[in-house]
């Protein structure tokens, strides 16, 4: 299989994962009068997904043991089974225990992609390769609100997830054909153990990229969580159209991946990553204080730019600071990820009935500009060369 035919394969499979993590934000008014729960705790189902996050590490290293192709294979039958589960769910319970399954997929798949990729692609066209998974990622969220909240509108959870599982049946078979990851047969015998990880863990650039990582998407998660919830409350809109503006925000997710995909390798990740959080940080600020729906969707767009183009930067920066232990890094980020979405599923429902979309927000954006601070005195390190 040839480097174009094998973007193309995992293109699709980083879509599919994409479309359906991008489901749960626009439907959160369904979902609670579908379960009978408080808005504000449907968060909650996403408990069993955020918590098996803190596994990634072990998936990283079978990964990079085992041979990355084959953790593919695997992670797209896991989702598989997750999204018929999900879909037959009769209960939260239920609905939440199909998600750990789809859980697992989701992290192995999006901590081992890149990775895969990079095997065949060099560091200086690695934001081409982190630009397609994100203009994958990008499409997805951009059709996943609209679909989503029509799908729930004029049927049910259940054929919504079951559309994702008929996907991903046909996402398998072709996942079949990837070639194997160069270095699978180094990989095969490496002893990857525990005390890898942890050394990887106690190194300063180590630290500083999971605190970086933790700080970024704090933010995120606190925004688009309750954004629905403060769409419906604020300016009285109906579940379609929530739909319309998560669509509309996607939009600045596929022009920002794009334009990094573009520009990224040409001025430098590292500087192209800060500017564009810079800018998610600008926008997000007076986001809860807007009055008017039509000053909203231009700061969410801006924000969703900002925050993606960014994301894509800086997800290559990260795939080449480990370079024979690509795999086991990009899964301790993805575990910090994790530990952030788990802390905040826990805290979320109280802190927003506390003070709302203002103190969530609030939050989110003293996070950004934390992260902000630390990106450039990393860059300023005399010791990390990577631009």
């Amino acid at each position: 299989m040839n480097l174009y035919l094998t973007l193309l394969v995992v293109f699709f499979i980083q879509f599919v994962i994409s479309f359906e993590s991008s489901f749960i934000s626009p439907i959160v008014p369904y979902l609670a009068d579908y379960f009978s729960i408080r808005e504000s705790s449907v968060i909650y189902l996403n408990l069993g997904f955020s918590t098996i996050g803190l596994f990634s590490p072990l998936f990283g290293m079978a990964a990079d043991k085992y041979g990355k192709k084959n953790a593919i294979v695997f992670a797209i039958l896991t989702f598989l089974s997750g999204t018929v589960i999900t879909g037959w769910s009769p209960s939260p319970v239920i609905f939440g225990l199909g998600r750990m399954l789809i859980g697992i997929g989701n992290i192995t798949l999006t901590t081992t992609l890149l990775s895969y990729i990079s095997d065949f692609i060099p560091y200086e066209n690695r934001g081409k390769g982190a630009g397609i998974l994100r203009i994958a990622f990008a499409i997805a969220i951009l059709l996943s609100p609209i679909y989503s909240t029509n799908m729930v509108k004029y049927f049910n959870i259940h054929y919504l997830y079951w559309s994702v599982s008929i996907l991903s049946i046909m996402i398998l078979f072709i996942s079949i054909k990837l070639p194997k990851d160069h270095d699978e047969h180094i990989s095969c015998s490496s002893d990857l153990n525990f005390k890898e990880v942890i050394s990887i863990t106690k190194k300063p650039i180590t630290i500083k990229f999971l605190i970086i990582q933790f700080l970024l998407i704090l933010a995120p998660i606190f925004m688009f969580s309750y954004l629905s919830i403060w769409l419906k409350h604020n300016f009285n809109l109906n579940q379609s159209y929530i739909g319309y503006v998560f669509t509309l925000t996607a939009l600045g997710t596929v022009i920002g991946v794009t334009i990094a995909a573009i520009l990224s390798d040409k001025i430098g990740k590292m500087k192209y990553g800060i500017l564009s959080f810079i800018l998610m940080t600008l926008v997000l600020a007076p986001l809860p204080y807007i009055k008017s729906i039509y000053l909203v969707i231009p700061l969410t767009f801006l924000y969703a730019l900002g925050l993606d183009g960014g994301w894509s930067a800086f997800q290559a920066i990260c795939s080449e600071i480990y370079p024979n232990r690509r795999t086991v890094f990009m899964t301790l980020l993805y575990f910090v990820i994790s530990v952030c979405a788990l802390l905040l599923t826990i805290i979320g429902p109280s802190l927003f009935e506390l003070g709302g979309y203002k103190l969530v927000i609030g939050i989110g954006t003293i996070s950004n500009i934390l992260s902000i601070i630390l990106l450039i005195d990393v860059s300023k390190d005399k010791n990390f060369n990577i631009k």
